[in-house]
């Protein structure tokens, strides 16, 4: 039941997701000895039938208690980081004294996670759960489209801000980043996300199988004509872009913090033999 529309997700979207398609995948197992699985090929429905070499399922009937449950949940998770991130964003805006570097990409990581909130989350639940699109067309391309600029923006904004908590310990006495140098950073913090994430809105739109007499449509990825591996690759973009290479900066920039600290020598904490014969010299 995994369709191309799962890829690009954000980690907390994806497990639950996951855990969505496990408790239909029990019901699906418990239904099959009554012959209602039924197998299809993914494929473009054309005038001479469906075009392609992809097998799924089709959509199981799901029990309304558990989709009251996940609704609940998914809803509940939307709500809160709206809410939660919001409040950071007025606290920041209202206070004056909090207009510092640091704040200023705490609230553009708050603004990326408000718009994951209002924009994903919600429509991305729907899909996992029903294994169907029931949305306008358009937020087929919308929502992950919207899901990896956030996603991005949030991993840049955090190496950013690593990068600049090194700077800060490490080298005290340089001139740190400006409110004017901040502004330009995220400014292409949110041009890069956004343009990692265009062949997510140009390669998603609803494609419809069919299914008892009737069409049933699915949000999925298609490949460019012509480009074979598109998926491949740009799956390995994304892992370089929003985990590895991020992973390396934030990772070196806390090490060398932890290091710096923690083998500083304090103040008063050791003597030298100098320092002993000045004061012996004194009495």
């Amino acid at each position: 039941m995994a369709d191309d529309y799962h890829d690009n997700k954000s980690p907390a979207i994806a497990i639950a997701e996951q855990a969505a398609i496990i408790i239909i995948t029990q019901t699906v197992n418990n239904n099959s000895s009554s012959g209602n699985e039924i197998l299809f090929t993914n494929g473009t429905v054309g005038s001479s039938g469906i075009q392609g070499n992809n097998s799924f399922f089709l959509p199981y009937d799901v029990p309304t208690g558990l989709i009251c449950l996940l609704a609940f949940l998914y809803g509940s998770i939307s709500v809160l980081t709206v809410i939660g991130n919001g409040l950071v964003i007025l606290v920041i805006v209202k206070n004056m004294r909090m207009h510092t570097v640091t704040n200023i990409f705490i609230s553009n990581l708050a603004v990326a996670d408000v718009i994951i909130g209002l924009f994903s989350i919600p429509f991305q639940f729907q899909a996992a759960l029903l294994q169907r699109w029931v949305l306008a067309n358009f937020m087929c391309s919308l929502a992950p489209f919207v899901q990896v600029i956030s996603v991005n923006v949030s991993i840049f904004t955090l190496t950013v801000i690593a990068v600049d908590r090194y700077i800060a310990v490490i080298h005290p006495f340089k001139a740190g980043c400006s409110k004017r140098s901040a502004a330009i950073i995220i400014s292409v913090i949110w041009t890069v996300g956004i343009g990692v994430a265009v062949p997510v809105q140009q390669f998603y739109w609803v494609e419809y199988i069919p299914e008892n007499n009737a069409l049933t449509p699915l949000c999925s990825l298609h490949t460019p004509d012509g480009w074979t591996w598109f998926s491949l690759y740009y799956n390995c973009l994304l892992v370089c872009v929003q985990y590895l290479l991020p992973l390396v900066v934030i990772t070196f920039c806390y090490c060398r913090i932890a290091w710096h600290i923690w083998g500083a020598r304090r103040p008063g904490a050791q003597v030298n033999n100098e320092d002993i014969r000045c004061r012996n010299k004194r009495k």
